[in-house]
């Protein structure tokens, strides 16, 4: 049913799981959530016969000719199809039914897409409407202060926004704190930009940027 589904499903994202429940979330993707969904253990999984291998990094690093030349040179596709905004919205009214709360995650891209694209925060402030009106917790990872430090170009990466196993690590061991911090009642804002335009501005790509 879907009560035990949910019930199953808190069982496996409790906080102190989340080295092992997201950072497969974040690699395996849609066959983790299949196995969550059919309320089947994610333990003692032979992946071997599933095909899973951690991705490799691979490094995307412009030269500098690519970054004068790709520097928003495309806009940011941000025509929201109304059946997957509805999906969406009923699977946050099924978690909101039986009590579960919900968090928003934008995982992280590489740099390249951040510098390539324009009109991210079209994109930002449509979600964070969502979130506000349906009382969910927004995080998006390519706002937080500290991304230089946490998402290398070089190794956090398998290709322009697909993480790397070494940038999905990151990424959870980052994620785990931030909702510790707001399960002991901190605010954490501090810790993201309020906006991509300063969050592209603090790329190190700007150093190499002949505005």
């Amino acid at each position: 049913t879907s009560g035990e589904r949910l019930a199953f499903l808190r069982q496996c994202g409790a906080l102190h799981n989340f080295t092992s429940f997201y950072s497969k979330m974040l690699v395996q993707g849609v066959s983790a959530w299949s196995s969550i969904y059919e309320t089947r253990s994610l333990h003692n999984v032979d992946y071997s016969l599933k095909g899973f291998h951690p991705t490799n990094a691979v490094d995307q690093t412009f030269t500098e000719d690519e970054i004068q030349n790709e520097y928003q040179s495309g806009l940011l596709f941000t025509n929201n199809r109304s059946e997957s905004v509805e999906a969406f919205q009923e699977i946050v009214d099924l978690c909101r039914n039986y009590d579960v709360n919900v968090a928003v995650v934008v995982l992280p891209v590489s740099d390249n897409i951040l510098w390539q694209l324009s009109d991210w925060d079209t994109f930002r402030n449509w979600a964070e409407t969502f979130c506000k009106d349906n009382n969910c917790d927004f995080y998006d990872m390519n706002l937080l202060k500290n991304r230089n430090e946490l998402f290398s170009i070089e190794y956090s990466f398998s290709d322009d926004i697909h993480l790397s196993a070494e940038g999905a690590n990151a990424c959870t061991r980052q994620l785990a704190e931030i909702l510790k911090l707001r399960e002991d009642g901190e605010d954490v804002s501090d810790l993201f930009f309020d906006n991509y335009v300063e969050a592209i501005d603090n790329l190190p790509y700007n150093l190499y940027l002949n505005r």
